[in-house]
């Protein structure tokens, strides 16, 4: 159980269950055809309508700012609108723009979006703007806390725009991406001035199958649909990377969007469903609540969290958080991260020890960020494991424990339970066959050892060799068994951390170099690490 008595304080619960009655995060899908926002539950089920305030007349692109507000296109009356969450307070954010579309936001607040050609060939001569052909390829900027928008970019007369996107992270931080339906490319902008743009060496030169949308993942990956049915996936340099994300999907022009627990949501223009996919792209049931063909679909992962005993909310698709008393309501959200090779920081800024690099730098390990503004009394119940096979442990971030269900995680003279400095969780969700990580650890470990960044001497070179031969026998020997034991092997491979530990800086290298990474001894350790905790399964 998680205690607190803190009024406002910051404090994290990790449940993984699905269970009925929980208060869910909601998805908001524009409706064109309709002019309204159609609010939708984690079960598809349609909740209440957006935009009879707000005047809303043919709603395409929606995102959601910093607040989680809603700004959204109104493709006809050439607007950006934005909305609370709940629908109220609806205001025009920019006005005189023709056929918006494609809008993103940037860390600062930035808007950007493009004029877009309708894929039907009809002319929208409706007021908002000039809707000449020379307009209608575009590429626009609403400055944050200004109601102008400012032209930053164009493309060539053949071109139809489709979407923006501000890179996130990465080589390419903070650039405008702009996509291109026809041709199918990904132009890059880079910000020369508070509104001005340069147009520079294209992300993608060459996308097939007529791109429609794009999105970035949670570890960097670009998503980008097409409307020939599938998702293909793009490295942080532009490389196609091979396996798509999804095929066999509906034909047309299509909407993709990523949430903060790394759900992406796929629509279809005409389509009256949301795909889902979970971020290791396995198909999660459609939402088929909408009674009207949707165009995007945006969640913020999210939910309201009322006073009340018993309360269950579900930020996410599978992930609740039980309050047993609600004194003051507010909002529960959750975010997930994968680390990623090369992160030395957690996403709160926590400092990850340089032994455990190497460990959370594997794909299958997602931290959870779980928070809540809600003022509680009594406590958050915690059931991790009995409801989720997949999540093979966790532990909270800086700690070293590893927990189980009904875990005590934060006590009421816990300093961290006073600062709100527990509120991040490490889950392991590699669903792949552990034999099979096994043995690619097992490669890695012997791949470091053939290609060492620095230097480590014959005589240690020759018995790191021996000893990992030793560990090699010994898995091989019991992982072809129903009733493995691992035990010999684990202790070999403490064995084998020792040794490398006794002769770190005398025959193993542990001194960093230029770029900082020039340390056998640690790289080592962290491996070991990974393949300890894998035989620990």
């Amino acid at each position: 159980m998680v205690r607190n008595s803190m009024k406002y304080s910051w404090v994290t619960a990790l449940v993984i269950l699905i269970s009925l009655g929980a208060a869910a995060a909601e998805v908001y899908v524009t409706s064109p055809s309709t002019g309204r926002i159609l609010v939708l539950d984690s079960t598809g089920a349609l909740v209440r309508t957006i935009g009879w305030a707000g005047g809303l007349q043919e709603p395409y692109a929606i995102t959601l700012d910093s607040q989680r507000s809603l700004l959204v296109t109104d493709y006809a009356a050439g607007r950006i609108l934005k909305f609370a969450e709940d629908g109220s307070n609806a205001t025009i954010v920019a006005a005189n723009i023709p056929k918006p579309d494609g809008l993103s936001i940037g860390a600062n607040g930035d808007l950007f979006l493009v004029s877009r050609e309708n894929s039907t060939g009809r002319t929208l001569l409706r007021s908002g703007g000039d809707h000449t052909p020379s307009n209608l390829r575009q590429v626009w900027m609403v400055p944050a806390g200004s109601n102008f928008p400012v032209k930053i970019g164009s493309v060539g007369e053949s071109s139809r725009l489709a979407q923006t996107v501000v890179v996130p992270s990465g080589r390419y931080k903070g650039e405008l991406f702009v996509l291109s339906t026809r041709p199918g490319l990904i132009a890059r902008y880079q910000q020369a001035g508070p509104t001005t743009f340069t147009r520079v060496a294209d992300f993608v030169s060459f996308i097939p199958g007529e791109p429609t949308a794009m999105a970035f993942t949670r570890t960097g990956q670009l998503l980008v649909s097409s409307s020939d049915g599938r998702i293909m996936r793009y490295s942080g340099d532009g490389a196609r990377i091979q396996g798509d994300f999804a095929t066999g999907l509906p034909t047309g022009a299509t909407r993709v969007s990523i949430n903060k627990d790394g759900v992406v949501h796929l629509t279809v223009l005409g389509k009256s469903n949301v795909i889902r996919f979970d971020p290791y792209a396995m198909r999660l049931p459609d939402l088929n609540g909408a009674t009207s063909p949707v165009a995007s679909a945006v969640t913020s992962g999210c939910v309201p969290t009322p006073a009340g005993a018993a309360v269950n909310v579900s930020p996410a698709a599978g992930v609740n958080v039980i309050f047993d008393r609600v004194v003051d309501g507010g909002t529960t959200c959750l975010q997930t991260t994968s680390l990623g090779a090369g992160i030395r920081t957690s996403p709160r800024n926590n400092i990850i020890p340089g032994y455990a690099k190497k460990l959370y730098e594997d794909p299958g390990f997602v931290v959870y960020d779980i928070t809540t503004t809600a003022s509680f009394t009594d406590s958050i119940a915690v059931d991790l494991f009995s409801h989720n096979p997949d999540a093979r442990a966790m532990h909270a971030h800086g700690s070293g424990n590893t927990f189980v269900d009904s875990t005590t995680l934060v006590t009421p003279t816990d300093p961290r339970a006073r600062t709100g400095g527990l509120s991040e969780f490490v889950v392991y969700l590699d669903t792949r066959e552990n034999t099979d990580v096994i043995a690619l650890k097992l490669h890695n470990l012997d791949d470091y050892l053939s290609n060492r960044v620095c230097q480590i001497a014959d005589i240690q070179l020759g018995e790191l060799r021996a000893r990992l031969s030793d560990i090699f026998n010994l898995i091989e020997s019991t992982e072809s068994r129903p009733d493995a034991d691992r035990t010999g092997a684990s202790t070999a491979l403490v064995e084998f951390k020792n040794y490398v530990k006794a002769n770190s800086g005398d025959g193993i290298s542990n001194i960093p170099g230029t770029d900082g990474l020039c340390n056998d001894a640690g790289n080592l350790l962290g491996l070991a690490d990974t393949l300890l905790f894998q035989l620990s399964l």
